[in-house]
């Protein structure tokens, strides 16, 4: 295996639903959402995972949405909080807390071209 990585990115042509939507589904509902970004994020990650989870790390993620109706800050906090866990599982953060993550960089971007909506995701290990 060659050099360990200390940055991963990757982009997921997607977007998470707004907080308050996942809120209002049933949690049968709500868990298969769940599941469908971890396993997204899996999928992005899974070659890119280091040989243990990192202990310390600058996450970003920038959302580009479809209208130029931004999110309110907490739901596009709260809306990316699958992607966060999404990492966690597929081992490539150790948690999702602050103690490892610190503060989020997440922000939001207006893309005209709905084709082209995403979800760009950065993640630095810190020492």
């Amino acid at each position: 295996m060659g050099a360990e990585l200390d940055e991963i990115k990757f982009v997921i042509n997607d977007i998470p639903k707004p907080l308050n939507k996942t809120l209002r589904m049933n949690r049968y509902e709500r868990s298969h959402y769940y599941h469908r970004w971890y396993n997204l994020v899996r999928l992005h990650v899974i070659k890119m995972r280091p040989a243990k989870p990192w202990e310390r790390v600058k996450l970003q993620i920038y959302v580009y949405l479809p209208k130029r109706r931004f999110r309110d800050y907490d739901g596009l906090v709260g809306s990316a909080k699958p992607l966060a866990d999404g990492l966690t599982r597929a081992g490539i953060i150790k948690d999702d807390n602050y103690v490892v993550t610190g503060q989020w960089d997440v922000q939001q971007f207006s893309e005209p071209d709905k084709a082209k909506t995403r979800v760009e995701v950065k993640i630095q290990r810190v020492e």
